[in-house]
């Protein structure tokens, strides 16, 4: 992008972005959190130092938040940013819907939703907030240029909670990812996990996610077989 840009902006004159061999990226294989390190994490996280700022102050409301990224899969930028303002009352539970801060710069801004449990919005609702707006962000107000502050303070959080808990590589996308799989092996369709993880489309899932999608059609399949052999 860069050296296409200094081409049009006559910078260079020669095209040398048509020169440059492609680097094709390599996803990393993602993985969960155990439900024995999710529980570590959990029983830990409350029982921050206290502090006169930051997440320490309050480590109830700091679990709240943990929990929420491991029950709807949100991303930690946006998990801080949680407005109770945007959760609807559905059929079922509750359903939130947000702006997702990680999307393509050349594309139009697309809403997704998760869903929360009525206890768990309650225990929201109950639970003594970090600001008057938003219950997960310290700050007055959540803005854009503040998100990322956040979400490096939830990291280093859960890098000592990692410590205490005997859990490495304690970070908070692994909450998504503990989420995605969880709905994997309940057989969740591939196309619903998609779409709650908010990706562009279904092989993006696939691609991060192969090997538990992989281990789902095995299940699937010797469910099959064992089903309609007896």
């Amino acid at each position: 992008c860069f050296l296409k840009e200094a081409e049009r902006r006559g910078w260079v004159k020669d095209s040398l972005s048509l020169k440059v061999k492609p680097w094709k990226a390599a996803h990393e294989q993602k993985e969960p959190f155990t439900d024995k390190e999710v529980e570590a994490i959990l029983v830990e996280s409350t029982k921050l130092n206290g502090g006169v700022s930051g997440y320490a102050t309050n480590a109830e409301t700091f679990t709240l938040l943990l929990r929420l990224m491991l029950e709807t899969g949100m991303r930690v930028g946006d998990a801080v940013r949680y407005d109770p303002r945007h959760c609807e009352k559905g059929q079922v539970g509750w359903v939130y819907q947000f702006t997702p801060r990680k999307q393509r710069k050349n594309e139009t801004p697309k809403q997704t939703a998760v869903y929360l449990t009525d206890d768990f919005r309650t225990a929201i609702e109950d639970a003594r907030w970090f600001s008057a707006r938003y219950p997960f962000a310290y700050r007055p107000t959540a803005k854009e240029d503040e998100t990322d502050y956040l979400a490096q303070a939830v990291y280093e959080r859960m890098q000592e909670i990692g410590k205490r808990a005997g859990v490495e590589d304690c970070r908070p996308h692994r909450w998504r990812d503990t989420f995605a799989v969880n709905c994997l092996q309940k057989g969740m369709a591939l196309e619903d996990v998609s779409k709650l993880l908010g990706h562009g489309s279904v092989a993006v899932t696939e691609r991060y996610y192969a090997k538990w999608v992989q281990k789902r059609r095995l299940r699937l399949e010797e469910t099959f077989f064992a089903a309609t052999q007896k």
